[in-house]
């Protein structure tokens, strides 16, 4: 009889073993992570006419394979959420495939917006795209690289790197950065803004430059922006704009008089109190932008490698 007991119980053990595996095995498994992989890509440039003056690094852009479109650029603009594709689509936007800056992608949804700015543009890249992959930018050699979806960055690759806290707040990377000696909390960092080392409010600009709108020494950008002609204000701060150990003396700090809505800083002071540009970072430093990690990394010079 204990025998009998014993052999059903082994018996009993190890159904509920082959129903446990049965179990693991047709059950969902959790999605892995991307490779962390860094597949350097170039960085390309846009050129713009401002004033007369041709700005070269006014568009920053990456190469991207979209499945159905082909090979073609896309502006990298995370000072915007959605990423979109130019032309005329459907409301809800398009489900593609493809790689963006040799990084795969699957089943991302863009938006559309707008005829193309130019031959072979495709789209643009908002900052929902980074929302799980790291983005390294190297302002030095002139390249890039996306980590892949939940993938981590391999830090003994990355010793050295300066670390600044960073928030993800309505779409926007946003920083806290030191004008004229003074903490200002909420700067976000806009890659589609690569001419303008600082743009904020009517208020905050004349604080920081201690001028006023009517200075006939303000320096006056024209710009076209979708069919419509911005004009914005520039004055030097009186100090040094600073994030992190990335400083700038004296840059021009820009105001738009008649603002579109969302760059109405004095409006939505609350929400943030203006935008950094690539100028503060271009040609020195790397700059490693990790959403999911809340960090924002700066690293003088290129990595090895």
């Amino acid at each position: 009889m204990f025998r009998d007991k014993w052999t059903r119980g082994v018996w009993l053990y190890g159904l509920a073993l082959g129903a446990l595996a049965a179990w693991l095995m047709l059950r969902p498994s959790p999605a892995a992570p991307e490779d962390n992989q860094i597949r350097w890509s170039r960085m390309g440039w846009e050129p713009m006419n401002v004033n007369g003056r041709v700005v070269e690094h006014a568009a920053l852009m990456a190469d991207v394979e979209l499945k159905g479109s082909g090979h073609g650029l896309m502006q990298l603009d995370l000072g915007a959420y959605s990423s979109v594709l130019y032309g005329s689509g459907g409301r809800n936007g398009v489900v593609t495939s493809g790689a963006i800056a040799r990084r795969p992608f699957e089943d991302e949804r863009f938006g559309f917006r707008g005829d193309a700015p130019g031959a072979g543009h495709l789209g643009a890249i908002g900052s929902s795209f980074f929302e799980r992959r790291i983005l390294v930018l190297d302002f030095v050699k002139g390249r890039l690289a996306i980590l892949g979806k939940g993938a981590a960055l391999p830090d003994t690759l990355w010793r050295g790197v300066e670390y600044l806290p960073l928030k993800f707040q309505y779409g926007h990377v946003m920083l806290a950065a030191r004008i004229n000696g003074r903490e200002e909390p909420n700067l976000f960092f806009d890659t589609g803004s690569s001419m303008v080392p600082l743009l904020t409010g009517r208020q905050r600009w004349m604080e920081w430059t201690h001028r006023q709108p009517d200075d006939p020494a303000n320096t006056v950008v024209r710009a076209n922006a979708w069919g419509k002609e911005i004009v914005a204000l520039g004055a030097p701060i009186e100090g040094a704009l600073c994030m992190g150990s990335a400083c700038l003396f004296q840059p021009l700090v820009y105001f738009i008089p008649s603002p579109p809505p969302n760059l109405d800083f004095d409006q939505y002071s609350s929400v943030a109190t203006g935008l950094v540009g690539n100028v503060l970072f271009d040609g020195r430093y790397t700059v490693i932008v990790d959403i999911a990690g809340k960090r924002f990394g700066l690293l003088r010079g290129s990595p090895a490698g």
